[in-house]
């Protein structure tokens, strides 16, 4: 099992690591022009999603205390070259792309269920994307903890070599997805998912709509038929033509239990 709870007593460090590297990216290789109110509004609202973050760590540790999953890889100690190959890559990878591929299915579903997409909304309700404003909604790790981190180490653990360096990379990866940059990294843009590649799934743009679900390898969303790997020049306005991106804390923690119909799903 993953050590959440480390994991996540760490998030304050590598979110805000990763916010910076993403702003510097920003401005040497700029995607749009964006306001700097953006960043600080978005700083402010990981400030309340945070704290839930660590908090749904720590219930999914102990709900997951006593139990044993179906399957258990433990590859830790691994000796001679072959192993620590397997250790410290092979595995991680694996481990890496089997989060991803649950990932995966689980933001199709935030985008197809309608009381997962009044939460998701909120996330894709930002105009002005970029490191420090790709904010969730808080509850959106509760959904996250039920449906996506307890059934993945029900089914498989996977004990490797620098597991929690890997988890804190494809951490940081998300971070850098959202990054208002047009940045390529070249023909591995097959391989791991880069900022343009997932502003599709943003896009304003109904042609773009229920595209690039994965956040670490596009090959997912290859291999279920969900991929859009943008032309050069392509790099689409984001938002939701029907709901705001919120204005304040308050705006923010109410916008999913407001009466009415909830954003349509893209």
């Amino acid at each position: 099992m993953l050590p959440m709870i480390a994991i996540a007593s760490m998030e304050w460090v590598y979110l805000l690591l990763a916010s910076l590297a993403c702003t510097a990216l920003e401005i040497v290789l700029p995607g749009e022009r964006q306001s700097v109110l953006s960043r600080v509004k978005g700083a402010a609202f990981w400030i309340f999603y945070i704290p839930l973050s660590a908090m749904t760590a720590v219930v999914g540790s102990w709900l997951l205390a006593d139990t044993q999953p179906l399957l258990r890889i433990d590859v830790r100690g691994a000796d001679g070259w072959a192993g620590l190959a397997i250790a410290y890559v092979a595995m991680p990878l694996v481990a890496a792309f089997v989060k991803d591929f649950g990932y995966y299915w689980f933001h199709r579903a935030q985008h197809a269920v309608p009381v997962l997409w009044r939460f998701h909304a909120v996330h894709h309700s930002i105009r002005e994307m970029n490191g420090f404003s790709s904010y969730h909604h808080p509850l959106e790790e509760v959904f996250r903890l039920f449906l996506l981190v307890i059934p993945l180490q029900l089914l498989v653990s996977i004990s490797v070599e620098q597991i929690v360096a890997v988890s804190i990379i494809m951490r940081m990866w998300g971070q850098f997805i959202h990054t208002n940059s047009a940045i390529s990294i070249g023909p591995l843009r097959y391989l791991l998912c880069e900022p343009r590649f997932h502003r599709v799934h943003h896009s304003l743009d109904r042609a773009h709509w229920d595209r690039n679900f994965s956040a670490q390898f596009p090959v997912l969303d290859v291999i279920f038929g969900t991929a859009h790997f943008p032309k050069p020049g392509e790099y689409p306005a984001t938002g939701l033509a029907d709901k705001p991106e919120p204005e304040g804390i308050a705006d923010f923690l109410t916008s999913p239990f407001r009466s009415g119909k909830p954003a349509a799903t893209k």
